[in-house]
């Protein structure tokens, strides 16, 4: 989660995670977890 933009994120971001800016929503971040609970991938990171 970030105040910032999510611009840079792809290419300067931690690896197996998503970026949630704010202002977000509780769908956004359910979304997100599920996403990375269901992608199977090690260590999700949010």
């Amino acid at each position: 989660m970030s105040g910032d933009g999510a611009v840079d994120w792809a290419s300067m971001g931690v690896p197996n995670s998503i970026m949630i800016a704010k202002p977000f929503v509780m769908q956004q971040i359910i979304v997100a977890l599920a996403t990375l609970l269901n992608s199977g991938g090690p260590f999700p990171r949010i």
